[in-house]
């Protein structure tokens, strides 16, 4: 079982040698809390190879007043490390 956990910042990684890394498909469990006092402020309890795990710490999360929800996410990865990757950029090319 292969779990990723939101780790450093981006800029932590700057040239970092992505010849082994490849895009993988992971699935992102995180918790929003739905109470007056944090409305809809989330955070991320890891990143998982597989679905069936996910769904096991998804039930295993049911508490008083959170709501925990799953999405599958595309992770740029070494198998150490993962890059969550968004939406494809159109990069402009100066002349």
């Amino acid at each position: 079982m292969q779990v990723f956990k939101e780790l450093k910042k981006f800029e932590d990684y700057k040239g970092l040698n992505l010849e082994n890394f490849r895009i993988h498909e992971y699935t992102h469990l995180f918790v929003i809390d739905q109470s007056r006092e944090l409305q809809g402020i989330s955070h991320c309890l890891g990143f998982f190879e597989s679905p069936t795990t996910a769904n096991q710490v998804l039930e295993e999360q049911k508490l008083e007043g959170v709501w925990c929800q799953i999405e599958i996410v595309s992770i740029l990865t070494d198998g150490k490390i993962g890059f969550r990757i968004g939406n494809p950029v159109e990069i402009v090319q100066e002349k």
